[in-house]
């Protein structure tokens, strides 16, 4: 029997690869070594597909350059999302004091109201009822506040915590799966940015009631 150069090599080649790698390292379709990176189409290529109708006007590099690329951006935005969970952190604990604060302010309020109206007896006795509903109301609408602003808090801290795993998972990846969709997890991180303006928004809101 003739030997089968070409399963040789192919077989050499198998032996070759990496024990630690957990994606194959060859093309699929032309059992090529994985060279390029297909930046329409987020995964890499081989030579061959390079050459293809299918990827003529793709935009291709190296996948060791891809990989330093995306590598960097996942570190970036990690840091940066360690960043905003740290002000987020901030504050919803400024939020928990401020509200802390505030209800001694209104024990205050109602023990001052009670002792006033006190002095006038009958006289003012339905003014009094009348500021005690106002001063219920606004407890109601400001204990309402409170409690979406938390809300919204606890929502961007959960999705920014989520988001940090999948991003510290991704960047420590092996070359080929990190490649694999990369830009999906920084569209998410992009999308994460808009919750800024909302972090704001409540900022101002504690700061106006401190």
């Amino acid at each position: 029997m003739r030997p089968n150069r070409a399963l040789a090599r192919l077989t050499e080649r198998m032996r070759c690869r990496r024990p630690d790698s957990a994606l194959p390292d060859l093309c699929g379709r032309h059992w090529e070594p994985l060279r390029l990176f297909c930046e329409d189409d987020q995964r890499p290529v081989c030579l061959v597909c390079r050459e293809s109708q299918e990827h003529q006007d793709h935009d291709l590099s190296p996948v060791d350059e891809a990989f330093k690329s995306y590598r960097e951006k996942l570190l970036t935005s990690q840091f940066s999302l360690l960043a905003k969970i740290k002000k987020a952190t901030q504050l919803q604990n400024m939020e928990e004091k401020n509200a802390a604060k505030w209800k001694e302010k209104m024990k205050n309020q109602r023990r001052i109201i009670a002792a006033e109206f006190s002095k006038l007896h009958h006289f003012l006795a339905e003014e009094e009822q009348l500021f005690l509903q106002r001063l219920s109301e606004e407890e109601e609408e400001t204990k309402k506040k409170l409690n979406e602003n938390k809300s919204t808090l606890n929502q961007i801290i959960f999705s920014l915590r989520n988001l940090i795993l999948e991003v510290g998972e991704k960047s420590q990846a092996s070359t080929l799966k990190l490649l694999q969709n990369p830009k999906g997890v920084l569209t998410r991180y992009e999308f994460l940015l808009a919750y800024e303006d909302l972090g704001r928004k409540v900022k101002v809101e504690i700061e106006q009631r401190a």
